[in-house]
């Protein structure tokens, strides 16, 4: 069975990108980089909901089961700098705790579906 992604991935720049987006210490590197000359508050949460949304979204692309778990993290560190947002800056803040929390909770039954999807394509090959 042939990718449908398959053309788009052999594209020099597409492959270029591929290959620097393997390597995660670069990508984390780049990403606080790009986030501290922002003055972003609580750096290293920030830079892992944000790498953590790119990995998830490369994974998703290239149609891994695993691309879920890495929004899944993006969830965690979004409920995670709105509760620090919440104590830390303005305590109106709480509400917004709710949205990346349904978010977590629509990631988590994405995992087990595409398990189960996974379970019965299996079962379909013996």
């Amino acid at each position: 069975m042939t990718d449908i992604n398959q053309g788009v991935f052999n594209r020099p720049i597409v492959a270029a990108l591929k290959s620097q987006l393997q390597s995660p210490p670069l990508v984390g590197g780049v990403i606080e980089f790009l986030l501290a000359v922002f003055d972003t508050n609580f750096l290293i949460l920030s830079t892992i909901s944000v790498a953590s949304s790119v990995y998830g979204t490369i994974l998703i692309i290239r149609r891994s089961h695993l691309g879920t778990f890495g929004f899944a993290v993006n969830d965690i560190a979004g409920i995670l700098l709105w509760i620090m947002a919440f104590h830390a800056i303005d305590s109106s803040n709480a509400v917004m705790v709710v949205q990346p929390l349904m978010l977590l909770i629509n990631d988590s039954y994405g995992v087990i579906e595409w398990r189960k999807l996974l379970k019965e394509q299996e079962a379909e090959e013996i």
